[in-house]
């Protein structure tokens, strides 16, 4: 069980795989209920003081597979003040909760 994109990868990287054995489940999000904000009218933007930044999201799974240690290593080298990083989720590699690249993880 996986998603649209990965069962096309999935099909492509073993093509000996058959395709009904692959089921794909839709994405779990009610987009009437959730949906973007205008970054200027944001709660979440307005607390953390981002409103005029330009924001890296990385929300979901942090586990190993998703290899959050390479990315972090990207944004520890990333000079850039116009860019803000906020990592929302949970997983084994840290606690659950939104972490911010600009102020401590109590403060997010």
């Amino acid at each position: 069980m996986i998603g649209r994109d990965m069962k096309e990868l999935l099909m492509k990287s073993f093509p000996s795989s058959r395709d009904e054995d692959i089921v794909i489940i839709p994405n779990w999000a009610d987009i009437d209920a959730i949906f973007p904000l205008e970054q200027q009218h944001n709660p979440l933007a307005e607390k953390l003081g981002i409103t005029d930044k330009v924001v890296v999201l990385f929300a979901g799974n942090h586990g190993v597979l998703q290899n959050l240690k390479a990315f972090l290593q990207i944004v520890k080298h990333t000079r850039n003040n116009e860019l803000h990083f906020v990592f929302a989720g949970g997983a084994p590699l840290k606690r659950t909760g939104i972490f911010c690249s600009n102020q401590p993880a109590q403060q997010c």
